[in-house]
This record gives structure tokens, C-alpha cells and sequence, in this order.
């Protein structure tokens, strides 16, 4: 922000960094969460996170539902992870 310190927000300022008001509550305003999906066919593991700006996380896991195998970003980035990335060789 280039406002002096001290110098209070503009709701026009706030809402253009993603921030929301309640209807008729202007003076209280807050930045939205992300939500995550479960997925309720693989014990209600997430398999979707959706940021607050709605890019979508996508994950996978093993045949087991233990690990996840793998992670497709809002930028269409896809890692695979090491499936026993813990267990001792």
C-alpha cells in the first residue's frame, strides 16, 4: 500500500485485494478461506481444494487411500510423490 501510515483502507482498496463485506456491515471486512472436497467413496479424504480467488488443487492417492500420489496445481503443475517416501529402505 502506498497510503501513509495510519491512514485507514478504502473499501475500493479492500475489495480489489480480495477482501468482502456483509451486505448492510461495511466496516467488517474479511478475506474468504479456502474449501476443500471430500471425497466420500475413499473415507472423506480431500480430493479437491479451491482456493478463495477459485483455482482448484486436484490430489490423488495409492490404491489404499494412505498416500497421496499425486498433486495437479491451479497452473496445471503436476508432481508425483514417492509412494513410501517415509518408509525405511
Amino acid at each position: 500500500m502506498t497510503a501513509p501510515p495510519g491512514a485507514s483502507a478504502t473499501a475500493g482498496l479492500l475489495a480489489a485485494g480480495g477482501h468482502v463485506a456483509p451486505a448492510g456491515v461495511a466496516e467488517r471486512w474479511w478475506i474468504p478461506s479456502g474449501r476443500a472436497t471430500l471425497d466420500p467413496d475413499h473415507f472423506s479424504h480431500p480430493n479437491l481444494a479451491r482456493d478463495p480467488y477459485g483455482n482448484v488443487t486436484s490430489l490423488a492417492y495409492d490404491d489404499f487411500d494412505l498416500f497421496v500420489t499425486q498433486v495437479t496445481s491451479p497452473t496445471s503443475a503436476c508432481s508425483d510423490t514417492p509412494r513410501n517416501a517415509c518408509a525405511a529402505p
